[in-house]
């Protein structure tokens, strides 16, 4: 059967999500924004219901940036992230500010370097090899 076939049957099934999934897509969102230094407690919740998806991210903000700007951009980026890796639609993401901390304990929190480029941690790995 040829590869665009498949995709256009009429009984192609569903697919399903565990739990798991969407919280590590939702984990994942959450500390590639800057600012966030690590997810805190329960870290993520969520509530499927009849149409959409509910998320709570439990975050700690790193010292000197603004609580508002990153807990926007947390918002943004999960509801990015759930709707182009899954079929989900989001309804709310809360994100719930729970402490500061002094320095960033993430991978995935991105720094500025010398040159003025952002890019993350993981990267700068690379470059430093």
């Amino acid at each position: 059967m040829p590869l665009g076939s498949r995709f256009r049957a009429k009984n192609a099934g569903k697919v399903n999500y565990s739990f798991k999934v969407l919280h590590n897509v939702i984990s994942l969102a959450s500390l590639e924004v800057k600012g966030v230094a690590k997810l805190e407690g329960r870290g993520v919740r969520t509530e499927e219901g009849l149409k959409d998806l509910s998320v709570d991210v439990f975050i700690s903000v790193v010292k000197g940036i603004r609580c508002t700007e990153v807990a926007f951009l947390v918002q943004e980026n999960v509801k990015k992230a759930l709707e182009t890796m899954t079929d989900k639609k989001v309804g709310r993401i809360n994100v719930h500010v729970m402490g500061i901390e002094e320095q960033c304990t993430t991978l995935y929190t991105q720094i500025t370097i010398e040159n003025g480029e952002e890019l993350t941690s993981k990267q700068e790995e690379k470059n430093n090899e």
